[in-house]
């Protein structure tokens, strides 16, 4: 074929330049996937907000936050004592967010769409806590799960773990 035009390259699709747009919009697509769920690995997320809970709440009002409790006893001084277990969130972790990111890259977003659409399972952590009630279901006090339990029930106000604020996070 004798033309007075060069000939082009028009790619695999016959559309010149096709290979490379293609090739942007995946880098471009990978840049947006990338991130979401690894950003979310690497924050971490906030448990269950159990900061309300003090000695003086009501049993109602701590197990509307707790849930049920998972064991009950009295002990010989006549203290009810309750074992609950609840949502403590999910630690950041950095080596997670990491080949997240890494995997999302090498697969061109593909395995953020698959964690999007098939629900990624997180590492959530449990706690448990140990909370001693008077006769009329107050609070009295709040323990670790495994501390030694006073006879008398009582603890000093419980000091949480300070929440991050948002601008922080």
């Amino acid at each position: 074929m004798n033309s007075m035009y060069p000939r082009q390259d028009r790619g695999a699709c016959g559309i010149k330049g096709m290979g490379s747009l293609l090739l942007s919009a995946l880098v471009v697509l990978s840049m947006v996937t990338t991130g979401c769920f690894a950003a979310k690995l690497a924050k971490g997320e906030k448990g269950t907000d159990v900061t309300g809970i003090q000695p003086g709440v009501k049993r109602a009002n701590a197990e509307a936050i707790l849930g049920p409790p998972v064991r009950d006893w009295t002990s010989p001084t006549g203290i009810r004592y309750s074992t609950y277990y609840y949502d403590a969130g999910v630690p950041p972790s950095i080596p997670d967010a990491a080949a997240f990111a890494l995997m999302d890259l090498i697969s061109g977003g593909i395995f953020e769409l698959m964690a999007t659409i098939n629900g990624f399972p997180l590492h959530h952590t449990t706690d448990g806590m140990v909370i001693s009630y008077n006769d009329r279901a107050v609070v009295l006090g709040i323990f670790d799960e495994f501390d030694e339990l006073p006879p008398d029930g009582r603890s000093n106000p419980r000091k949480w773990k300070r929440a991050l604020p948002e601008s922080e996070k």
